[in-house]
């Protein structure tokens, strides 16, 4: 059974979908970064590093050839992700090919490189969705995440071109200390568009390492305060907690990360998931199958420590907590008892 998140729309057809899935690990869904590069600078990004040079990114043949392998696989809905997958300068190639293929799109960006091109590409072929980040309901906010002045207006005037095109849009906030403020406008602004919006207040370090991105957490009672004010919310959490089977279960993943989805690298490696990433496969140098194979395999063998205080506690369901956001943030208990935390205020407001 998925994991609850604070603004969790799955159907039933869907759920159960993901659970024969993740029974016969099957790889139902995944999501391809494109790339690592983005035009914004974002203080919070677990990606960006002052210090980093991006890694060499797969060339569009290679892509090519995993997506064949991915959809020969059966894979269903695949999302398309970055970094901004947008500035690769093969973006509409890449796109259209993996549409042509047959996945169903769901495409995360920041809407600030959509234009008259991009947008004649998703009227020919259609996504799901294109899910934007939206950082801050003024131009001062979001560009003092975002780093790069006209970003908002241009992430603004993305959004609308999108919509005005009927192009299926939904908008997400990740909520800290620069932008919490604004949570009651950003909230207006998905309204005025009449499109789904969710947020998150879950800020974690970066993959080099540094753990600066923490000093941008909210509190636990503003984030949660925040997560109330979303439709759904309590009775979200009240069918997360009636539902949590996986409570009991003795795997150290027990999501669907490594069962039925997946990650793939701009570099080409396959992982279970975005953050575990020290279980994965070459995929420049095996076939998607050979990879899912032995990925899934290590994933699905990993048991949870016998004295795991998370197994058999009620809280599981709506925390939030899974073992690899410990390399991303504070460590051990301390980052545990931060999740537990969280659990107990989204319980205590149903």
């Amino acid at each position: 059974m998925p994991r609850w998140s604070p603004c969790d729309s799955n159907i039933p057809f869907m759920g159960a979908l993901a659970d024969k899935a993740a029974r016969e690990k099957f790889s139902l869904s995944g999501m391809v970064s494109l790339t690592a590069r983005c035009n914004l600078s974002c203080v919070h990004c677990y990606i960006k590093d002052s210090t980093q040079k991006y890694p060499e990114e797969l060339a569009t043949e290679t892509f090519k050839r995993i997506l064949d392998e991915i959809t020969d696989m059966g894979t269903l809905f695949l999302t398309i992700t970055g970094g901004e997958p947008m500035v690769r300068s093969d973006f509409k190639e890449l796109y259209s090919y993996a549409r042509n293929r047959g996945l169903m799109l769901t495409l995360f960006t920041n809407a600030t490189l959509v234009d008259d091109e991009i947008v004649a590409l998703l009227k020919d072929l259609p996504p799901r969705y294109v899910d934007v980040s939206l950082y801050g309901a003024t131009e001062e906010t979001y560009e003092s995440i975002t780093g790069v002045k006209g970003s908002y207006q241009r992430c603004v005037d993305g959004i609308e071109l999108l919509l005005k095109n009927d192009i299926k849009v939904h908008l997400k906030s990740v909520l800290m200390k620069p932008n919490i403020a604004e949570f009651a406008e950003l909230k207006k602004m998905a309204a005025y568009y009449d499109v789904p919006y969710r947020i998150d207040s879950m800020v974690f370090g970066k993959f080099s390492g540094d753990k600066s991105p923490l000093d941008l957490r909210v509190s636990i009672e503003s984030g949660v305060e925040c997560e109330a004010q979303m439709d759904g919310f309590r009775d979200s959490i009240v069918k997360a907690m009636d539902g949590a089977g996986l409570l009991d279960s003795d795997m150290l993943y027990s999501c669907g990360a490594g069962r039925s989805t997946f990650y793939v690298t701009e570099k080409g490696m396959l992982q279970p998931c975005l953050m575990v990433t020290d279980i994965a496969a070459d995929l420049k140098r095996c076939s998607f199958k050979e990879a899912w194979d032995q990925v899934s395999k290590k994933t699905t063998s990993l048991k949870a420590p016998a004295d795991d205080k998370c197994k058999g506690c009620d809280l599981y369901a709506i925390c939030g907590y899974c073992p690899p956001m410990g390399r991303y943030s504070a460590s051990g208990e301390e980052e545990k008892e931060y999740f537990c935390d969280i659990g107990r205020a989204r319980k205590a407001l149903i």
